[in-house]
């Protein structure tokens, strides 16, 4: 079966105090987006319940976070390849809490005008030299933006370095 919705990131009390984040009133409401409960068994069933678009079985959270806790101990993520550096910290210290990570698409409907080398134009029409932009900055286009972003990347990039004599 495909499941979707929402992701959810699961940490402990440990990882709040490690960052000084204020669980507070209106980022942790009772709405459905942010649980919190003594043991993961708990967390998972208050986000089966608590969430309306929660469509993915939870019975595998606590083993998650237990294989997650063994790559810690290991110092290596292979589901995820991360870099040696990387912060990696055990889920351990109760309470737990769970948040809502939401993906959003979003459109811009105004922004910068660009020619075809995505140099910016000035009102009449006349490229400010240096000045490039894409994606989301600039306007005439109302599509998702992450193609456009990297598109636009790429050509104004390419002509930024062309410019420069890079």
């Amino acid at each position: 079966h495909y499941y979707s919705g929402p992701l959810w990131a699961i940490f402990d009390e440990d990882a709040i105090e490690r960052t000084g984040w204020e669980l507070r009133y209106p980022y942790v409401a009772d709405n459905g987006y942010f649980f919190k409960a003594d043991t993961i068994e708990d967390l998972a069933i208050k986000i089966a319940k608590g969430n309306e678009f929660q469509r993915v079985p939870l019975e595998y959270l606590a083993e998650t976070v237990s294989t997650w806790n063994g790559y810690v101990e290991a110092g290596t993520d292979p589901d995820f390849e991360r870099e040696v550096d990387a912060p990696m910290n055990r889920i351990a210290t109760p309470p737990f809490y769970a948040l809502s990570i939401m993906i959003i698409w979003h459109d811009s409907y105004g922004g910068l005008r660009v020619n075809g080398k995505q140099q910016v134009v000035d009102m009449q029409g006349e490229v400010i030299p240096g000045l490039y932009a894409g994606g989301e900055a600039v306007g005439g286009f109302n599509k998702h933006g992450l193609g456009k972003g990297h598109v636009h990347g790429y050509i104004a990039g390419t002509h930024a370095a062309e410019e420069s004599g890079s």
